[in-house]
């Protein structure tokens, strides 16, 4: 019970140029739910970027 599994689709651009296309990604992560916040480990491929394949984000502490 102190285990979560995530699934997740991102999309979006951080630009002033609009014409830039949107970039997506998705991935899996892991959440271990400890007293002080969570422990999260997330896996994300890059579908609109084929030069970054995938990304490990690892964060602690409590979400804002």
């Amino acid at each position: 019970e102190k285990w979560r599994l995530a699934t997740f689709v991102d999309t979006g651009i951080s630009t002033n140029d609009y014409s830039e296309s949107w970039k997506v990604g998705t991935g899996v992560g892991a959440r271990w739910l400890t007293p002080v916040g969570s422990v999260r480990i997330d896996l994300a491929f890059g579908v609109s970027e084929d030069h970054v394949p995938m990304r490990l984000h690892f964060t602690l502490g409590p979400e804002l």
